[in-house]
């Protein structure tokens, strides 16, 4: 009884992230529940995009602001240019079968190579 917390790493480009891409491909019968996630920039800082976006379906979970989006430094839920839901409602579980994705909001990402997410989440 209970859930299993999955803890996954995911490296994603610039172009990745500039295209929209995938990080968790929810079962149709699951849904998708964030326990936790942290962001850093590799390959220098990010540029020119507004935030970088976590999110479940349509619903955006987490943002991150692209002057906080600097190489090595590692974003927790409650630093300074990461933005979670109210209320801790980015803990809802998303609906049955809805991907996990990153976006972009505003121009392109550019300057560096890509930004690492260290995701933890529940499958239910």
């Amino acid at each position: 009884e209970g859930n299993v917390v999955v803890n996954t790493l995911h490296d994603v480009t610039i172009a990745e992230i500039n295209a929209g891409h995938t990080l968790v491909t929810v079962p149709a019968a699951l849904y998708f529940r964030l326990v936790d996630v942290r962001a850093v920039a590799y390959g220098g800082a990010c540029a020119a995009v507004t935030t970088v976006d976590l999110k479940v379906g349509s619903t955006i979970l987490v943002t991150y602001a692209q002057v906080n989006l600097t190489q090595s430094n590692l974003l927790d839920l409650d630093d300074t240019g990461v933005t979670a839901l109210a209320n801790g409602a980015s803990f809802t579980a998303g609906a049955v079968g809805d991907d996990v994705t990153v976006i972009k909001a505003g121009s392109d990402v550019i300057t560096c190579t890509g930004v690492r997410f260290i995701l933890s989440y529940v499958l239910q």
